[in-house]
């Protein structure tokens, strides 16, 4: 299914690039738009990106726009970070410029103003906060137990969404939560990981997390063995 969206253009210091909202809220890049900004080669650019984005990306979403008649090809604001971190590192000068631009910013804060999006100093703090206890907790330690139960690395993504049934957020990068979802998060991880350590198996410890969640929205994905 194609979900439309509505374009503007976003400012990132003195480069503008035409940014994408879904009629759910959420933000986007096309994919052409990434290339235009800051690949050499505009010949594949669905297939550069992809490659960008590594092994564990599977597909693109696509969106409708009053632009183009057709389904363009977008990343999320999460995976366009990955492809600016990634090209700022291989020594590509408008990626860098992009992330200096972005200092003391988040691309979050720079698409709800683009697209007039309350966005409210209180609400971008606490997100802000979010973000950075899950940055800073949540990837380390649940990859600690994930090793420790022999999980494969393919495995993984199935995990992190297992998880998240089980919390009550959204099936959607953790990039894209508002301050709620990722504070359900973070303290259902500390839950889980005190849990772990108090002898808990991996299924046992989000069935606990389940009964616990009033805002479990999908059905818990259970381990397939």
């Amino acid at each position: 299914m194609t979900t439309k969206a509505y374009v503007t253009m976003v400012q990132f210091g003195s480069t503008e690039i035409e940014g994408l909202m879904d009629e759910q809220g959420k933000y986007y890049v096309a994919v052409t738009q990434v290339a235009a900004q800051l690949l050499a080669s505009l010949n594949n650019p669905s297939k550069d990106v992809k490659a960008l984005l590594g092994k564990g990306f599977e597909q693109f979403l696509k969106l409708k726009t009053e632009l183009n008649p057709n389904p363009v090809n977008v990343v999320t604001l999460e995976q366009f970070e990955v492809v600016l971190t990634k090209l700022d590192r291989k020594g590509n000068v408008k990626a860098q410029q992009l992330r200096d631009s972005l200092v003391g910013l988040s691309l979050q804060q720079l698409f709800s103003d683009a697209f007039n999006i309350k966005f409210e100093k209180a609400e971008r703090q606490q997100w802000l906060l979010q973000r950075e206890v899950h940055q800073c907790n949540y990837n380390d330690r649940i990859s600690h137990w994930l090793d420790v139960d022999g999980v494969p690395h393919a495995a993984r993504g199935y995990i992190v969404n297992q998880f998240k049934t089980h919390v009550g957020v959204d099936l959607i990068p953790v990039n894209e939560y508002n301050s709620t979802q990722l504070a359900l998060v973070n303290e259902a991880q500390a839950s889980y990981e005190a849990m772990r350590m108090l002898g808990a198996n991996h299924q046992q410890a989000l069935d606990v997390l389940y009964k616990r969640s009033s805002a479990a929205k999908y059905p818990p994905l259970k381990l397939v063995s």
